[in-house]
């Protein structure tokens, strides 16, 4: 024979025995067809759906059911698809594929099938178009095998309507990728409900890629649980769904990793808009982004996350929360990033963060919230910057940890509306906390405009503060604080008062028509008060009170004018001087320094 021949011969049969290498086939499935036929044409059609199922046999095959209502369910391929070339179930609702009149491609399953489409252990397999309603189990179940040795993977399910089911609407399991998208779920218990091997499960073939969810452009409303539901996935895409008046949750996202949640619209759900890492146990979240959402009216709080990694929450839009808008628990190791998101009318706090390792709280425009505007508790770091929070019931920004708090660049406005609370406070336990308090405009406070408490280092700096209840700028039982360059006007008590705190520094502070003393401080340790201007107080202008006879006080090239008491006063310390201060027009005395070594 000749070698040619040979050769070709043997190519063409290693060529036929590689996957997918034979020609894929179409079958069709009509209302008005018969299992005793080919299928092979729209007029030699099956006439259920199984019976195509069944003589699928290649990567490539379609199944092109045509409208009508098919009464059978726990539909599945006989065999599998490959990358580029799945097995497709389309349902032909044009009618162009199978000359039917044009309408829905419904499946009911009937006993003894209890689900409308189920795959076990399947790969490359697409659904698309089909309404499935009333089945005694899921709607769609996707799962590993029978076995649960193979993972279903690399499956779409697309264009579906799926309601009315027992169970959950979509319903898959163990997966490696699956991708849901365009669809509709309704009157089901859980809308979608994807759980993922969350690395445990059976692998897929390496072939088809890396395990990833992807659920999209669906919309899943009125269902009695959860709107889309997700547990152990590990990497993914929850993006533009809309999820609306679910019975629990719109978005319920647990035990996940490297799952982004992006531009859904979720409203009006009963328990929560987007909530991640809630439940029984231990189910917290890491490497999370929620991103550029509208979430509104939801009965719980708009956006939970309870995270062990790293989690974004970031340009979402909150219109109305009825609890919290944004609420962030860690596991004291967590990192939350809470950037650029517009709240409004949220009951509780607009931000709420609880025991992470490091906050970074930025460019949020926060309006009208019941409680606080930012609250962080339990923290080890906090960087809080470049907010607006305006109409808080409470406080506008309130912080209570022992780390490093870092508060710069916020408009703090008319906040304090509901109870008398400071613009901005800071608490340390422990008496720890070092702090930066840098920036801020602070305007129509119900109580204090910053209020500092057990802080040991750091510096409250070129803030400008008017119109506040109390004092403009509060230390209690501080110590190492430099007050530079703040701008006080407009306050009830003092522009700044020190108590029981130590080694205080205020440089360069303007001071204007405070009732209650320009800078008041009980302090002891080294007290410096250098180139401020106080104007019109209704005490002393200046005034250092030690406990310590130790304790240091230095008035020098200050300017205060029009005290009712006296200018510059000290008392208890050990050393008090002034020097290069210009004193006009005080009540009392220019300066008093009695019973000092200065």
């Amino acid at each position: 024979m000749d070698f040619r021949l040979l050769l070709a011969l043997a190519s063409s049969l290693v060529a036929a025995a590689l996957p997918g290498a034979a020609t894929a086939a179409t079958y069709y499935v009509r209302a008005s067809g018969s299992d005793a036929a080919d299928g092979r044409s729209p007029a030699s059609a099956f006439a259920t759906i199984r019976k195509a199922a069944a003589a699928v046999l290649n990567p490539g095959d379609r199944v092109v059911v045509g409208p009508g209502t098919y009464s059978e369910g726990d539909i599945g391929p006989a065999h599998n698809g490959i990358p580029n070339r799945p097995v497709v179930f389309f349902a032909d609702r044009s009618g162009a594929e199978t000359g039917d009149q044009p309408g829905p491609v419904v499946v009911t399953p009937m006993a003894p099938y209890t689900t409308g489409f189920l795959f076990l252990g399947k790969r490359g397999v697409t659904i698309d178009g089909f309404t499935i309603r009333g089945a005694t189990d899921a709607c769609v179940q996707v799962r590993t095998s029978a076995d649960g040795t193979t993972a279903s993977t690399a499956i779409t399910l697309r264009n579906l309507e799926v309601s009315n089911c027992t169970r959950r609407g979509i319903d898959v399991t163990a997966v490696g990728s699956v991708t849901v998208e365009d669809s509709v779920s309704f009157g089901n218990t859980t809308g979608i409900s994807i759980l993922g091997p969350g690395g445990a499960g059976p692998r897929q073939d390496a072939s088809l890629g890396a395990p990833e969810i992807l659920a999209r452009g669906n919309t899943v409303r009125s269902n009695t649980a959860a709107g889309i539901f997700l547990e152990r996935v590990v990497g993914g895409l929850v993006a533009d769904n809309l999820a609306h008046d679910n019975g629990t949750v719109g978005i319920d996202v647990r035990s996940s990793s490297g799952l982004s949640v992006l531009r859904n619209d979720v409203r009006r759900n009963r328990e929560g808009g987007i909530v991640a890492g809630k439940g029984v146990g231990d189910r917290a979240v890491g490497d999370v982004e929620v991103s550029a959402n509208v979430v509104t009216e939801n009965l719980g709080p708009a956006i939970e996350i309870i995270a062990a990694g790293t989690v974004v929450a970031a340009a979402n839009t909150v219109p109305a929360a009825p609890s919290s808008a944004v609420v962030v628990r860690g596991n004291g190791t967590a990192v939350a990033t809470i950037r650029d998101n517009d709240l409004a009318a949220s009951a509780i706090d607009a931000v709420f963060v609880e025991s992470v390792a490091d906050a970074l709280i930025e460019r949020n425009d926060i309006d009208n919230s019941g409680e606080n505007g930012i609250q962080v508790r339990s923290s080890l770091s906090a960087s809080i910057r470049d907010n607006e929070v305006m109409q808080a019931g409470s406080n506008g920004i309130d912080v209570e940890g022992d780390g490093v708090v870092a508060i710069e660049n916020n408009r703090v406005i008319s906040v304090g509306v509901q109870r008398s609370a400071p613009a901005i406070a800071v608490e340390s336990l422990l008496g720890s906390a070092m702090i930066t308090i840098l920036g801020n405009e602070i305007s129509g406070a119900s109580s204090h405009g910053v209020s500092v408490a057990g802080a040991v280092a750091g510096s409250v700096s070129s803030n400008d503060i008017d119109g506040v209840g109390g004092h403009g700028i509060l230390l209690d039982r501080s110590a190492g604080i430099s007050l530079r360059d703040n701008d006080i006007a407009g306050v009830v008590f003092a522009g700044i008062r020190g108590r029981e705190s130590a080694d205080l520094v205020a440089i360069g502070n303007v001071v204007a028509n405070p009732p209650d003393g320009g800078i008041n401080f009980e302090a002891d340790g080294t007290v410096e008060l250098r180139e401020n201007r106080v104007f019109g107080s209704g005490d002393s202008g200046l005034a250092v009170v030690s406990a310590s006879p130790e304790s240091t006080a230095l008035f020098a090239s200050n300017v205060v004018s029009e005290s009712e008491v006296r200018g510059v006063f000290s008392t208890g310390a050990q050393f008090a001087t002034g020097v290069g201060n210009q004193i006009t027009t005080s009540g009392q005395s220019g300066i008093n320094l009695p019973g000092t070594g200065g």
